[in-house]
């Protein structure tokens, strides 16, 4: 699978997510991929993120590293998704 086909999917899933298990009120369709998911963004907060990581370690099938709980890797859905990717290809 290519890399751009393999982050598109993630991103999918994530909007997904988002949008059927977060109780946010958002539409899936609707969640731009490159909005910033905290503050200005989505302004999702610790609780929602914490969910979040939960669901995303359940459906991917992989545990976060420390390192990879810090701002910048949820800055997007974007940039989640290379996270993501990077743990499963470990």
């Amino acid at each position: 699978m290519s890399f751009d086909v393999e982050q598109a999917e993630i991103v999918s899933t994530l909007k997904s997510m988002l949008a059927d298990e977060m109780d946010l009120g958002l539409v899936a369709h609707e969640i731009d991929e490159n909005v910033p998911l905290l503050e200005d963004g989505l302004g999702l907060d610790s609780i929602v993120i914490v969910e979040l990581i939960a669901s995303v370690e359940r459906r991917f099938d992989f545990e976060f590293q420390d390192a990879d709980l810090r701002t910048s890797s949820f800055e997007s859905l974007t940039a989640l998704a290379g996270v993501i990717r990077r743990r499963r290809e470990q």
